[in-house]
């Protein structure tokens, strides 16, 4: 049936994400992890046994903080969490007006500019 073709499909990308070495998703791509259909896929390999070394998101001056949070969330079990970004830059673009007044309602434009705001110093990198 079509329903067990895509429960097999899940599977299938449940045990790639396994063993997978580097995964790349958007913060919001990785929050679908947890909420998503491959969340509740009843295989071995789903989220319980999936593990990440470092969650690392880029541009994260550019995040509303949910979708950090989201990305966070979905490396739960990572050890370290870094963020990257520039509060000096721009900051989020929302394309509606209900996201802006979500994004203020949620605590501000980002978690990097939040956290920069109450102590936590930047590490400049240079090549």
């Amino acid at each position: 049936t079509d329903e067990r073709a895509h429960r097999e499909h899940m599977a299938r990308r449940w045990r790639a994400l396994e063993h997978a070495q580097v995964v790349v998703a958007t913060a919001t791509g990785a929050g679908e992890l947890l909420t998503g259909p491959m969340a509740a896929i009843d295989d071995p390999a789903a989220p319980h046994r999936v593990r990440f070394d470092l969650c690392l998101v880029d541009e994260s001056s550019q995040c509303i903080e949910p979708a950090v949070l989201l990305a966070l969330l979905s490396a739960q079990r990572a050890p370290r969490l870094v963020l990257v970004g520039d509060q000096c830059q721009l900051g989020p673009v929302l394309l509606s007006r209900r996201s802006a007044d979500e994004a203020r309602d949620a605590g501000g434009p980002s978690l990097f500019s939040r956290l920069v705001e109450h102590g936590w110093w930047p590490q400049l990198l240079s090549g």
